[in-house]
């Protein structure tokens, strides 16, 4: 943690409104489109594009790691895999904007809700109320992070984010990390586990 303190870039707040708006100095120095083995478990081959890497963690489950550098990415949770737009999605990401499926975001009619009564592991099956979407004011994910506006680093929320779609197919997503193995900004991690509807 003390080597992303020291070398994530500079991210300013320019307007005040307790968002970080512009990463300064933030450049990479890998090759963003490679994709590697994780110590998890072998990476899964989405056969698409390089901008998300899957690694199976078992039971179904699986981390996503993710380039939101260079434009909005799509990932749908089912199969798992990136996709576009106009194919059946979960979740975009660009940089640290998450957006969902529906309401202000999308069409696709996803919803999602916080929850920070219950730990990851202990989530086994979707709630049947409580439900929301994106709309102009607040999205599901507006406060996945804490921003440290002294160091400039985004620290992902001990929380959970339960998704799903109309189809009934829902999510336990927890957020790891905003930053890849260099302090590079604009690289979210998840780990996503499919649960069954309550």
């Amino acid at each position: 943690m003390i080597f992303l303190l020291s070398c994530a870039p500079d991210i300013r707040d320019l307007d005040g409104d307790g968002i970080p708006d512009v990463a300064i100095g933030d450049s990479s120095s890998e090759d963003s489109s490679e994709t590697t083995d994780s110590d998890d478990g072998p990476a899964i081959d989405t056969g698409f594009d390089p901008h998300i890497t899957v690694t199976d963690q078992g039971e179904g489950g699986y981390r996503i790691d993710i380039d939101s550098n260079s434009g909005v990415t799509y990932v749908d949770f089912g199969v798992p895999e990136q996709t576009n737009q106009l194919a059946g999605w979960e979740v975009s990401f660009e940089r640290y904007f998450f957006r969902v499926n529906g309401g202000e975001n999308g069409s696709g009619g996803v919803e999602g809700q916080v929850v920070t009564s219950q730990r990851f592991g202990d989530i086994t099956s979707a709630p049947g109320d409580g439900w929301t979407t994106d709309t102009a004011d607040s999205s599901v994910f507006e406060d996945w992070y804490i921003y440290d506006s002294v160091n400039h680093v985004l620290t992902a929320r001990d929380q959970v984010y339960l998704i799903r779609n109309p189809a009934g197919e829902a999510w336990k997503v927890q957020v790891l990390d905003y930053y890849d193995d260099f302090g590079n900004t604009g690289f979210p991690s998840l780990l996503v586990t499919p649960i069954p509807k309550g």
